[in-house]
């Protein structure tokens, strides 16, 4: 329960991330100047993870998988496991309510057997 409470709160914290970040770059694309380099892979950065996620959440990725398609879109930005979370987290922010919380159980055991089967170490180079 304390993990899927912890989820909550991470997802929140995403989702409000992203509405801020959309919401900045809706008024930044408003205004007559081109929006900035920044921006653009921003936004690139969130389409990529939202394909991965989708591919995710239809059972084309594995959780592993898609932690190393997070690592390459954000050039090797965190730790294997630290990835890992972050799909979790990124995963739980874009469904609701049982749909959440049964994405980020099948996702944590996803997690903990990896853990468990590979002594830690989660990511490969493919």
């Amino acid at each position: 329960m304390k993990s899927i409470r912890r989820a909550a709160v991470v997802s929140a914290v995403v989702a409000l991330a992203s509405v801020a970040a959309l919401a900045g770059l809706a008024w930044h694309s408003g205004a007559a100047e081109p929006a900035s380099r920044r921006s653009k892979v921003l936004l690139w950065r969130i389409a990529g993870k939202t394909e991965v996620l989708r591919d995710l959440r239809q059972g084309r990725l594995t959780l592993v998988q898609a932690a190393a398609r997070f690592r390459d879109i954000d050039a090797g930005a965190a730790g294997d496991e630290a990835l890992c979370r972050q799909v979790i987290d990124w995963a739980a922010s874009q469904e609701a309510g049982d749909k959440a919380v049964a994405l980020v159980g099948r996702l944590q055991n996803e997690l903990d057997d990896h853990l468990f089967d590979n002594g830690g170490s989660l990511l490969t180079s493919d």
